[in-house]
């Protein structure tokens, strides 16, 4: 198992980047699970990690060319191997199969669930340093309805972070449906906006950071989400 990091720009955002494993060829046809970004710091502007279990190389066939004039652009933030500094988990062989993220005791940090092949599964709680802001969403449609796709807009000193909800995960996993966005140094949002993906946009304004809030499809009002005591005692 292998990390990687990926420098974000000034403003908090990332750029899109395209992923292959090392050692592969351009052009050529690679198989593997559990792959995916995430920003382990949501709390702050964080740095994306990328996920890659070995992956094997499948049968050769002939694969559309692009075209020899135009150059593979290079990546502006490139993505830094930090296997080194994770812990002897990813300095070791695991047969992996999927990894659930998801925000285990509510502390605005994403953790890792990590299932294996005749292995048990693996549970790592994210340290990150604290001192930054979050702020979590759960979006719930009417009658339970099914909201991926909707859009989430939070406009916070002077600037907008979008959010989309997404459905499935990893490979025969998935993760926490909450949507957490980072916040920086910034001590409140102006407002948050939910475009739902049948139809329909929501304001809610008055929200507290470094907590959860559930936005119910056409409630004017938020409901603030219990927190349970934080893990300060789980080392």
């Amino acid at each position: 198992m292998r990390c990687f990091a990926m420098n974000p720009r000034t403003d908090g955002s990332f750029s899109p980047i395209a992923l292959r494993p090392l050692g592969s060829r351009p052009g050529q046809a690679l198989g593997g699970l559990g792959n995916r970004l995430c920003g382990f710091r949501p709390q702050g502007l964080g740095r994306p990690v990328h996920l890659q279990r070995p992956c094997r190389a499948l049968p050769a066939r002939r694969l559309p060319q692009a075209p020899a004039a135009r150059a593979a652009p290079q990546p502006k933030w490139p993505l830094h191997e930090i296997t080194g500094r994770c812990g002897t988990y990813f300095r070791e062989p695991h047969n992996g199969r999927g990894v659930g993220f998801a925000d285990l005791d509510n502390d605005g940090r994403i953790d890792l669930v990590i299932s294996h092949l005749n292995e048990p599964v693996s549970i790592f709680r994210n340290v990150a340093a604290v001192g930054n802001h979050w702020l979590g969403i759960d979006l719930v449609g009417k009658d339970r309805r099914d909201v991926v796709g909707s859009k989430v807009v939070v406009e916070c000193g002077g600037r907008r972070l979008t959010r989309f909800a997404t459905g499935g995960g990893s490979f025969a996993s998935s993760g926490d449906r909450r949507l957490v966005l980072g916040l920086g140094t910034d001590t409140k949002v102006d407002w948050v906006e939910v475009h739902w993906s049948w139809s329909g946009t929501q304001v809610w304004s008055g929200l507290a950071v470094d907590r959860y809030w559930r936005l119910l499809e056409r409630q004017p009002a938020a409901e603030a989400i219990p927190q349970r005591e934080q893990a300060a005692s789980v080392p």
